[in-house]
């Protein structure tokens, strides 16, 4: 399998995926878990948001 996949993503999944972060970082800090290995794991979350983001804004 390739390691690149190419795929279509709208403004409504770029959405989706950024209130699902915001959601599991207050679900996370509601534990007082804010400094943790959760807000940790979102890290490739937040790097992919940023790569959709640029391509959004390349793309025109």
């Amino acid at each position: 399998m390739s390691e690149r996949v190419l795929v279509e993503v709208t403004d409504a999944d770029l959405k989706a995926l950024t209130g699902a972060i915001a959601a599991i970082k207050a679900r996370a800090s509601s534990f007082g878990d804010s400094g943790s290995e959760i807000v940790d794991d979102l890290v490739p979350l937040k790097a992919l948001r940023k790569r959709i983001i640029a391509a959004q804004e390349a793309a025109g």
